[in-house]
């Protein structure tokens, strides 16, 4: 059924088993310099998986390139005995791997690096590591041979290690992208100017590595094939560069992407963006290139569509990134025709991307083994027991899932009608439909794993102990409140007017779909999606929308998710008012007091309703009727209202912990 997407291909002699590729990522796994045994486990666990091809994770070819200290350097020697460790562990399960060789120009900080930065024009970067914007060193010729120079050094070292190849990244506005670049390279040498003095830098790079490294070894390009942004690199001068690379004879394998830092929500595209989105970029690349292969990202994340685009023969090999890191085994469950198996990834960005942009190490809010692999996993039972679960979202799914798999009977009280818990209320938010994904498949594999499911039973001290569990794990979550306490006035716990019946919890809203009125103020004191989310739910219905917060940008996080550009995209065109260093001081019965810390006078404004963010408390009146009479654990909001990410991965962690005992 999935011929074209399993079949092997061969370039520069080397075999790669199937077309599913797993470009680089940034993982922050790395110590001192080389690829930490975390990383190792964590790449071994894809190649176990049945990946064909990996390019492992962005590595600085110098010194000045530093972006986080938690990186494999290319231009240290001892980098070779990471690769041997790195192409080991893949070439055991047949898997092609590939160093991505990368220098971060304007992109890095000079307090990692104690370097200037380095580029082709003196231009800040939008977003530095640790968002701290830097004046950069233009590059003069000296600084260009040394870059090519560390370039082809790097790439000998990937070889001595085993590799099979490198990639060299030209995309997304890093050093090589902003010599293509117009928007970067405003030299009036021979490497800028022209489109040919332009790709100048890349071509040197490019003779340079294929004489050090022979005829044997793998080449790759990542390029941005249309930078999305006034005077940035589009699809006419990339289709250009695209078959100067095939021309030249020097490249095997052209990666293609969109994007700079400045539009780095095309870069990581989250549910908000349509599912292979990037293919019609790709296609007209693939039209402009003979020997090359072509590989397309963006949003692939199901083996049919990955089918599909190989059988028109619209890119070589599919990229399937976030996917494999949701579910390492998607190729074997292709194999084996378990395509329901396969954990989906939803595009949320809230473990892998932001976790990164905060220089915290990667995971998954899917998956708890990422970079853990090798420290935990799911083993047998050494004596069968009886749990029960009470809680039908995705901690307690996910925590009889983990309890099933280990070979207990296991019994899970839901008292909805219907497994999902709040999940199911996030996904009617605008654009956020694909959530409800985690608790579908959450569903389908405690159904297979025989877990007994009793729906519609709201399940009390007796209902659990008639049960004679060995142990009980609560996952009751957490009960909506309308307390519009903000950590930004701590002083002030109980505020004026919040107990009025016009208050609504983001819960409330979501539920029981109130007339809201014309006027409704959104207090947000999280910053996460969910905030943004309610504003822009509640707008669409019609109503003047102010959301007020204490942060110093509202929805704060979502632009670490990759969520904020098209949010704001949406509330400001819809009027959306959005009001930073500002919290409710009072609700009257139609409108509310602001007080802004900046501002001494305080302001009233109409409110027909006000929305409270997050609105919730936990939910552990049943934990505590439990934990003196049986073996007790609590899990997921029922401790603390917080994400899915903490539900899923405390709802594995204690089952493990419990089934283990």
């Amino acid at each position: 059924m999935y011929e074209m997407l399993l079949s092997p291909i061969e370039i520069r002699g080397k075999t790669i088993k199937n077309r599913i590729v797993q470009t680089a990522h940034l993982t922050l796994f790395s110590e001192n310099g080389v690829f930490s045994d975390r990383y190792i486990n964590y790449i071994k666990e894809r190649a176990k998986g049945g990946v064909g091809l990996i390019i492992c994770e962005a590595q600085p070819v110098h010194q000045s390139a530093l972006q986080f200290p938690e990186m494999a350097y290319a231009f240290k020697p001892e980098i070779v005995d990471s690769y041997k460790k790195v192409s080991s562990a893949c070439h055991e399960y047949g898997t092609t791997v590939l160093a991505q060789l990368w220098h971060s120009s304007a992109h890095a900080t000079s307090y990692l690096t104690r370097q200037p930065l380095l580029a082709p024009g003196p231009y800040m970067s939008y977003m530095n590591a640790y968002v701290i914007r830097e004046i950069p060193k233009v590059m003069d010729k000296d600084d260009i041979k040394e870059l090519v120079e560390s370039f082809r050094q790097a790439a000998i070292y990937a070889k001595e290690g085993g590799m099979d190849g490198v990639e060299i990244n030209a995309a997304h506005s890093y050093l090589v992208a902003q010599f293509l670049s117009p928007l970067y390279n405003t030299r009036t040498d021979e490497y800028g100017g022209s489109l040919e003095n332009r790709m100048r830098f890349l071509m040197e790079i490019l003779q340079a590595v294929r004489d050090a490294v022979g005829d044997d070894f793998i080449i790759c390009v990542r390029i941005s094939v249309d930078e999305l942004v006034e005077g940035g690199l589009t699809l006419t001068e990339t289709r250009k560069i695209a078959k100067i690379l095939d021309e030249s004879g020097l490249v095997d394998i052209i990666s293609t992407s969109v994007g700079i830092y400045l539009t780095a929500f095309m870069i990581f595209p989250t549910m908000q963006i349509p599912q292979g989105y990037q293919l019609s970029t790709t296609r007209e690349i693939k039209k402009e290139v003979d020997k090359m292969k072509v590989i397309v990202v963006g949003r692939i994340k199901t083996p049919q569509m990955a089918e599909d685009i190989l059988k028109n023969g619209w890119a070589d090999f599919v990229a399937m990134t976030r996917a494999l890191i949701a579910d390492p085994y998607i190729p074997r469950k292709i194999e084996e025709g378990r395509i329901e198996d396969i954990r989906p990834c939803i595009a949320c960005n809230q473990a892998c991307v932001s976790r990164v942009a905060m220089g915290i190490r990667m995971s998954c809010i899917l998956n708890p083994e990422v970079g853990e692999e090798g420290e935990i996993q799911i083993t047998s039972a050494k004596e069968k027991k009886k749990f029960v679960v009470v809680g039908g979202g995705p901690a307690g799914m996910e925590a009889a899932r983990v309890l099933a798999e280990m070979g207990h009977e296991v019994v899970l009280f839901e008292q909805r009608n219907k497994l999902g818990g709040r999940v199911l209320l996030a996904a009617r938010l605008p654009m956020r439909e694909e959530i409800k994904e985690i608790v579908e498949w959450q569903a389908r594999q405690i159904q297979k794993l025989g877990v007994d499911v009793r729906l519609g039973v709201k399940a009390d001290a007796e209902t659990v102990l008639n049960e004679n569990p060995d142990a009980v794990i609560i996952a009751t979550g957490a009960i909506p409140e309308k307390s519009l306490y903000s950590p930004g006035r701590p002083a002030y716990h109980k505020i004026p007017g919040e107990d009025k019946p016009h208050v609504y919890s983001l819960v409330d809203v979501l539920e029981k779909d109130p007339d809201l009125g014309k006027n409704v103020v959104v207090m947000d004191e999280e910053g996460i999606y969910r905030g943004m989310g309610i504003a822009d739910y509640i707008s669409n219905k019609g109503c003047k929308v102010t959301l007020v917060t204490s942060l110093h940008v509202a929805g704060f996080s979502t632009f670490r998710t990759m969520d904020g550009g098209l949010l704001y995209l949406r509330l400001i065109s819809k009027g959306v008012d959005l009001r930073t260093f500002t919290v409710i001081s009072e609700v009257k019965d139609k409108s509310v007091v602001l007080f802004n810390f900046f501002r001494p006078i305080p302001e009233e404004i109409p409110a027909d309703a006000v929305v409270v963010v997050p609105g919730l408390r936990a939910n552990d009146d049943l934990y505590n009727a439990l934990k003196d009479k049986v073996k007790t654990y609590r899990i997921g909001d029922c401790v603390a209202p917080r994400t899915i990410e903490h539900a899923i991965h405390e709802g594995y962690k204690v089952a493990l912990e419990a089934g283990g005992e």
